[in-house]
């Protein structure tokens, strides 16, 4: 971790169902991957589920039939990100 477990373990840390205070960016995004527009501001987050970059990858390019369940509201979102990179 970046901080020290105190922190990063704590205070710091995106548990599921617990409110966060952040600094998030807001972006729309056009379908040639350009910003069209933005805004930066404070917010408050909630992490519903915690997701892994491995889940991802096996969602993407191994179609896992579990995963592919688990979080099939998210799919869509994630083959367009993956066609913008």
């Amino acid at each position: 971790p970046m901080l020290p477990p105190r922190i990063s373990n704590g205070i710091c840390s995106l548990n599921a169902g617990e409110d966060r205070l952040a600094v998030t960016v807001f972006m729309e995004i056009n379908n040639e991957g350009n910003v069209v527009r933005y805004q930066i501001g404070p917010s408050v987050i909630r992490v519903n589920e915690r997701m892994s970059y491995t889940d991802v990858r096996r969602i993407l390019e191994d179609n896992d039939p579990e995963l592919c369940q688990r979080y099939a509201d998210f799919i869509l979102t994630l083959q367009k990100m993956q066609d913008l990179c």
